[in-house]
């Protein structure tokens, strides 16, 4: 029985001594998990300042060799083709540059480039440059179905959502007339507009056209009738009737007397002089006239100035006849009578 009461004095104890260990253990374990993020938190924040302070010291060096006037630089300019506007930068002659990267909406950037060469991390700066960026458009579709409510059908379309719209052409309907497209949420739609880059229904929106007559002997145009008669004509004042113009008889004056060929002597036009003596020139029935021998003679012409006509032996000037209308209401156009009054509207 003694012996039973010590072997479980000592189980006892060798449990107690267990359970106190375990404890031990996982207070530690405990301990080591929350002090471990502590630790990698700390190296991180260190790794973090020492970049920070080589960056720091690449930007002193830079300034450096900036104020340094044996160091000879170049200036790189941007060109972003229509991406974000980029400042120009310096860099020392012969020396690589990490180029920045620009952002242009609904494009992805392919590259910085002098004509057909790329400029990447190894190319070397040597002179002042210009270098191009390139892009590739993101190319994003939307289907665009149409209802016409009533109207002629029109075909879905696939629209670019990088470009602006390109209807179809305007569905038609019978005593209607199209006034443009809507949104599900009633936003007017237009050529060339944008909207949000998803499958869209597009309703056609109407007007009713308006009827209109006219009396019997006008001709409908617009909203308005019109009446056409022949325009009468007369001479503007101070000018008489001849034939199909008009003179102005009380300014007359002489013609201009001139030779279709030859030459002017006297009244008469002496044509091609020879070289021949007066019995010779006799002789061949030619002219003989002041010393001279001419082959024939010929009637001279009477011409009038430019803007004035012969009348009898006189020049007067000349106007054409003027159109006019002498019924009220009527408005000349065209050289025609035109009278307009509003169309009736059928109701």
């Amino acid at each position: 029985m003694k012996r039973r009461m010590i072997i479980l004095l000592i189980t006892i104890v060798l449990i107690i001594s267990a359970i106190g260990l375990g404890t031990v253990i996982a207070s530690a374990a405990i301990k080591g998990e929350e002090n471990a993020p502590a630790s990698s938190k700390k190296k991180k924040e260190k790794k973090k300042e020492d970049k920070k302070e080589d960056k720091k010291e690449e930007e002193k060096k830079e300034e450096e060799k900036k104020e340094d006037p044996n160091v000879e630089r170049v200036t790189i300019t941007f060109n972003t083709s229509g991406g974000d506007k980029l400042d120009p930068i310096t860099v020392e002659k012969g020396m690589t540059k990490e180029l920045p990267i620009p952002g242009k909406s609904g494009y992805t950037f392919e590259g910085w480039y002098i004509g057909t060469t790329q400029v990447d991390s190894f190319y070397k700066f040597t002179k002042n440059v210009t270098i191009t960026a390139k892009w590739t458009e993101d190319i994003r579709t939307m289907k665009i179905t149409f209802v016409t409510n009533g109207g002629s059908s029109v075909s879905p379309i696939i629209q670019n959502c990088n470009k602006g719209i390109h209807l179809p052409k305007a569905p038609t309907k019978t005593g209607y007339k199209f006034k443009y497209w809507q949104d599900k949420n009633g936003g007017k739609v237009f050529e060339g507009g944008k909207i949000k880059c998803q499958n869209t229904i597009l309703y056609a929106q109407w007007e009713k056209e308006k009827v209109y007559t006219c009396e019997e002997g006008y001709t409908l145009s617009g909203t308005n009738c019109t009446l056409t008669t022949d325009a009468k004509e007369r001479c503007p004042e101070g000018y008489t009737e001849k034939g199909s113009i008009c003179l102005n008889m009380s300014s007359p004056s002489d013609p201009t007397i001139k030779c279709a060929s030859g030459e002017l002597i006297g009244n008469k036009c002496y044509v091609s002089p020879l070289e021949e003596d007066e019995e010779t020139c006799g002789t061949n029935s030619h002219v003989w006239h002041d010393g001279k021998c001419y082959t024939k003679t010929a009637d001279p012409t009477s011409v009038c100035v430019s803007g004035t006509q012969m009348d009898g032996n006189k020049c007067y000037p000349k106007k054409d006849k003027e159109k006019y209308c002498d019924e009220e209401g009527y408005e000349l156009k065209s050289g025609k009578c035109v009278k307009t009054v509003p169309a009736t509207e059928v109701k």
